[in-house]
């Protein structure tokens, strides 16, 4: 059958959902988890609640709201999850074709679960977290960097064009990574990095996230449902959702949170926004208007 019939729902998805219900030391036994998902899971009760500095009692309690039976069963399914999240994209592929039953044709089942993530990302995105993110986008005193990896990089660009055209101070990193340490050398705590990372996930991003958090640049991290490893430096958060039945993973749901955020920055700033377009577009048109013969 399909993937999205059969794939439990990652563990980080299950925290976000019931955040609001925890108990403050919950909280921080849930923070933790997802700030080092999943290994600090994978770590023994003992090493696990010293680190979040809670008992081990508040931990039981944590993975019981997540409807676990006890630390054995949470650590199974997160062992599965590291198994899945680290597979390679023909790994994948392998297996959903030997788990799919041909129902539909191809192009309806590949838009019915594009669709499914879209609709998925909507739910489970925090709202919170997503006005966080656009408050941020919305201070053009604040310098923006944008980074993207192997093939997130396309998405990184298509948002530094539309925030370069809606506001001032947007930066693109870019060039081969070896460069990367030089741009990094502005990066402060007045900045922002909105960086993207997805399976398999680029230790050179992990690198440039660490280095930019350590010189306190607020992070935004643009992840999948796995997690990258970068979040434990992140300040915001978005994980969408990537399943496809085909192998790849979609970045459907990544480039509609992208749009949606620019939509957002866009009503946000009003006014400032469409005097910075109709300036834009003045120079626009001086550009494109021919260049005078000075020889007659």
């Amino acid at each position: 059958m399909p993937q999205s019939a059969t794939a439990p729902r990652p563990v980080s998805d299950q925290l976000r959902d019931i955040m609001d219900r925890l108990t403050p030391s919950e909280r921080r036994a849930a923070r933790v988890l997802m700030s080092h998902y999943p290994m600090a899971g994978l770590e023994s009760i003992t090493v696990f609640a010293r680190r979040a500095g809670v008992s081990g009692a508040t931990i039981l309690r944590l993975l019981g709201k997540l409807g676990f039976s006890g630390y054995p069963e949470f650590q199974s399914v997160l062992r599965s999850e590291l198994t899945t999240r680290l597979s390679s994209p023909l790994g994948r592929w392998e297996v959903q074709q030997q788990e799919q039953v041909p129902e539909k044709d191809f192009l309806s089942r590949f838009g019915a679960q594009v669709s499914e993530n879209i609709e998925q990302t909507i739910d489970r995105l925090s709202r919170s977290e997503f006005n966080a993110i656009v408050d941020l986008l919305c201070q053009p005193k604040r310098p923006l960097y944008v980074l993207g990896g192997r093939f997130t990089s396309a998405l990184a660009h298509y948002l530094f064009l539309h925030l370069r055209a809606v506001r001032a101070n947007v930066h693109e990193v870019g060039g081969q990574s070896a460069a990367w340490p030089d741009q990094l050398l502005d990066l402060g705590r007045n900045d922002v990095l909105a960086a993207f990372d997805v399976r398999r996930y680029q230790p050179d991003i992990a690198a440039f996230v660490t280095e930019a958090a350590r010189r306190r640049t607020r992070i935004i991290l643009f992840t999948d449902e796995w997690m990258s490893p970068a979040v434990a430096q992140a300040d915001h958060v978005i994980a969408v959702r990537t399943i496809s039945p085909f192998g790849w993973d979609s970045s459907a749901a990544l480039m509609m949170t992208v749009e949606a955020l620019v939509a957002a920055v866009m009503d946000r700033l009003g006014d400032s926004f469409a005097d910075r377009l109709k300036d834009l577009e003045t120079v626009r048109t001086a550009w494109a208007l021919p260049v005078p013969d000075t020889d007659k």
